[in-house]
C-alpha cells in the first residue's frame, strides 16, 4: 500500500506527484477511498460512508439525524467539514479524472459501469457501489462527470443528470417541429444526435433511441419512413397507422393494426375515439387523413363556396346536413369524377370555410365571421383587381395565395362567382365582360329574351333547361354552364333558386311546384312496384340528366328507395299500430325502378 503523506507535504508539488503515482500503482480506487475514511474519526467516517452507500446503505441526511440523535443541518455540518479534509488529502481525485476522460474520449458507445474494471483494472470493484461512485463523482470530479439510468443500465458519461434531461426536452422539441415538417427518419436521427456536445459524443446514440420511443415513423411511397406523430398516447399511434394506410380504414381494421404496432391490446372503442381525433369520417366508420382526401385544393375550396353560398341564401339560422349541401351542389353541376359524396363535402367545410359544425355532419352559418361583410367586399374587390391585372383567367390557388401576400388575411375566405368574377370549368377564375366569349350587349339581349320567355310561361324555366329554350339558345350554347349562371346572378332581373329554377326577381317563387317535390309527389302516387326513370320523365318535364340529379338528393336523404333487382321488402309503417294494413313493396327486375320510402 502506498506510505501515508500529510496535507503538509502535499503541498509540495513533487510529493504531491509521487502521491499520484503510488495511488496508480498501488491497489485500487476503492481501497484509497476506504484507507481515507479510515483516518477520519469514527463518527464523522460513519456519516460520510452512510451518505456514499460505501460498505453501508446509502441515507440522506435526515435519516442519518434520527439514528444519531441530532438534527439533520449537524449533519450536514460534519459531512462538509470532513469532505473538506478528504478533498485536501486524497491522492485519487485527480487520477479518477484523468483515466475517465482518457476512456471516455476513446469511445463510440455509452460505457456501462459493469465496463471499468475491463478497461482498467483500478476500478476493480466500483460497480458494486454505483451509490458510492455517483456520490465521488460529484463531490470529488466537480461534477464533470456523472452515473446516469438509462434503460435499467447505468452509464457512466460526461453529462450531469441535469444535462441530460435537458437533452432529452430538447430532443423532444425537435421531433415536434419534424413532426410538423415530415422529416424522413434519418433527417430526425441526425438532427437530434447533433444535440449531444462533443465532450459526451458517445452518447448521440443513447439520446436518439431515448427520444425516438415516443416518435412513430410511417412508411410512404417507396418504403421511406417519414415521422408522422411524437407521443405514447393512442392517438399518436393511430395517426401512424393511418398515414401508412394507402385508403382510409374502419375503426376496427384501425384497432387491430394499432394493437400490433404498440405492442400492446387497444380497445376498438379507443381506437375510434384516436381516429376521430387524428383524422376525417370518410364514411360509416370509416376514417382517413388529409393524404387520403381525394379532391384537390381548387376542388375543396370550390365545394366550400358552393355551400357557404348555399347556406348564406338560406334561412337565418338554419342548419343544413351535409346531404342536403351534397346534393345542392352536385345540382350545380360540380360532380367531381363521382368523387363527392356528403363526407368529402364535410371535410371540405373542415378544412376550408368559415361554417360553423355543430355535429353529425350538420352545419350553420357562423355566428362570428372572421370578417366583416365590409371586409367581404374589400376582399372580392382585390381578386377582381387581381384578375383584371394579370388579363387572363387564374387558378383558385393563385388567387389565394396574392390575397394573403398582399392584404394579409387570415386563413379563411371564399372566392365566389359574384359580381364580374366567374368560375371557370377547370377551377380557374376569369371576368364576365373578358373571358366569357360573349360580348357585355350579348349577356343582356341573353337574359333579357329568357326573361321574356318566362314572364310568357308564367312559370320558372329549370336551369338544365335554360340551353335548350328557344329564346337563348343560340347564344347559351356558346359558354359552359358555370358561365351561365354567372350571367343570370350577375344581371340581377333574374333569380336562380336553391332548387335551381330560374324566375323574376319580382315573383314570389318560382310559381312551380319544384323538381324535387314534383318527384316525391309522382313517387307517392306511384304503384307500389315503384316507377322506370322513362315513366318519371313523362310525369316531371325535366331532362333525363335533370331527373337524374334530383333523384341523387331524393336517394341521398332517404325520400325515395332504388329497388335492387327481384329484391322483396316488408315493413310495417307507423300506421300500422293503428290497425292499418301491412305495406308491401317489390321491385321489379329493371335496375331502375324507383319506389317511394316504405317508412313514409
Amino acid at each position: 500500500m502506498s506510505e501515508e503523506i500529510t496535507p503538509t507535504q502535499l503541498r509540495d508539488g513533487a510529493r504531491y506527484r509521487c502521491a499520484i503515482s503510488l495511488a496508480l500503482a498501488h491497489g485500487a480506487i476503492l481501497a484509497h477511498v476506504r484507507q481515507d475514511l479510515a483516518r477520519l474519526p469514527e463518527r464523522a467516517a460513519y456519516i460520510i460512508r452512510r451518505r456514499m452507500g460505501l460498505d453501508a446503505t446509502p441515507a440522506t441526511l435526515h435519516e442519518i439525524g434520527i439514528e444519531l440523535n441530532v438534527t439533520r443541518e449537524r449533519i450536514r455540518q460534519v459531512e462538509a467539514k470532513f469532505l473538506d479534509q478528504l478533498s485536501q488529502a486524497s491522492i485519487w481525485s485527480a487520477p479518477l479524472t484523468e483515466k475517465l476522460s482518457s476512456v471516455l474520449a476513446s469511445r463510440s458507445e455509452p460505457l456501462p459501469i459493469q465496463g471499468l474494471d475491463v478497461l482498467d483494472a483500478w476500478f476493480s470493484g466500483i460497480d458494486a457501489w454505483p451509490d458510492a461512485l455517483s456520490y465521488i463523482l460529484d463531490v470529488f470530479c466537480e461534477r464533470k462527470f456523472s452515473l446516469l439510468r438509462i434503460d435499467g443500465q447505468t452509464i457512466v458519461c460526461a453529462l450531469t443528470r441535469d444535462e441530460w434531461s435537458e437533452l432529452l426536452k430538447a430532443a423532444n422539441s425537435t421531433l415536434e417541429t419534424g413532426v410538423q415538417q415530415k422529416w424522413t427518419w434519418e433527417q430526425a436521427r441526425i438532427l437530434v444526435e447533433a444535440l449531444i456536445p462533443d465532450r459526451a459524443s458517445e452518447m448521440r446514440g443513447t439520446l436518439w433511441s431515448s427520444a425516438s420511443k415516443a416518435a412513430h415513423f410511417a412508411e410512404i411511397g417507396d418504403g421511406e419512413r417519414i415521422l408522422t406523430s411524437l407521443g405514447r398516447g393512442v392517438d399518436q399511434v393511430v395517426e401512424a397507422v393511418l398515414t401508412e394506410a394507402e385508403t382510409p380504414l374502419h375503426y376496427g381494421q384501425i384497432a387491430e393494426l394499432a394493437s400490433a404496432r404498440a405492442g400492446r391490446p387497444i380497445d376498438v372503442r379507443r381506437a375510434h375515439n384516436a381516429a376521430a381525433n387524428v383524422g376525417f369520417l370518410f364514411g360509416p366508420g370509416v376514417y382517413g387523413l388529409s393524404s387520403h382526401f381525394p379532391l384537390t385544393g381548387d376542388e375543396a375550396r370550390t365545394v366550400a363556396a358552393e355551400a357557404e353560398e348555399i347556406i348564406e341564401q338560406g334561412a337565418p339560422n338554419r342548419q343544413w346536413h351535409a346531404t342536403e349541401l351534397c346534393a345542392h351542389v352536385l345540382a350545380r353541376g360540380h360532380y367531381f369524377d363521382g368523387k363527392l359524396t356528403p363526407y368529402i363535402v364535410s371535410i371540405a367545410l373542415a378544412k376550408f370555410s368559415t361554417l360553423t359544425f355543430l355535429g353529425r355532419s350538420v352545419w350553420t352559418a357562423s355566428q362570428e365571421r372572421t370578417f366583416s361583410k365590409a371586409n367581404r367586399i374589400d376582399v372580392r374587390q382585390a381578386v377582381a383587381a387581381l384578375l383584371r391585372a394579370a388579363g387572363r383567367p387564374m387558378s383558385t390557388n393563385e388567387l389565394y395565395n396574392a390575397v394573403v401576400q398582399e392584404r394579409g388575411v387570415g386563413e379563411h375566405f371564399q372566392i365566389q362567382a359574384i359580381g364580374s368574377m366567374f368560375r371557370l370549368a377547370d377551377g380557374r377564375w376569369g371576368l364576365l365582360d373578358r373571358d366569357t366569349g360573349l360580348s357585355s350587349v350579348e349577356q343582356y339581349q341573353m337574359v333579357t329574351s329568357l326573361m321574356e320567355a318566362i314572364e310568357k310561361s308564367g312559370r320558372a324555366l329549370h336551369f338544365n333547361d335554360v340551353v335548350s329554350a328557344p329564346a337563348v339558345a343560340a347564344m347559351a350554347a356558346k359558354v359552359p354552364e358555370s358561365i351561365l349562371r354567372s350571367i343570370i346572378a350577375r344581371d340581377g332581373r333574374l333569380r336562380l333558386d336553391e332548387s335551381q329554377y330560374v324566375f323574376p326577381v319580382s315573383w314570389d317563387g318560382p310559381r312551380r311546384m319544384t323538381a324535387a317535390l314534383a318527384i316525391r309527389e309522382a313517387l307517392k302516387l306511384s304503384p307500389q312496384e315503384g316507377v322506370s326513370l322513362d315513366q318519371l320523365q313523362r310525369i316531371v318535364p325535366l331532362s333525363p340528366a335533370g331527373i337524374q340529379r334530383e333523384l341523387h338528393g331524393a336517394l341521398a336523404d332517404r325520400s325515395c328507395r332504388r329497388f335492387q333487382p327481384r329484391q322483396i321488402r316488408t315493413r310495417q309503417s307507423r300506421h300500422v299500430r293503428r290497425g292499418n294494413a301491412r305495406r308491401l313493396c317489390v321491385g321489379l327486375p329493371s335496375r331502375d325502378q324507383i319506389g317511394p320510402d316504405d317508412r313514409c
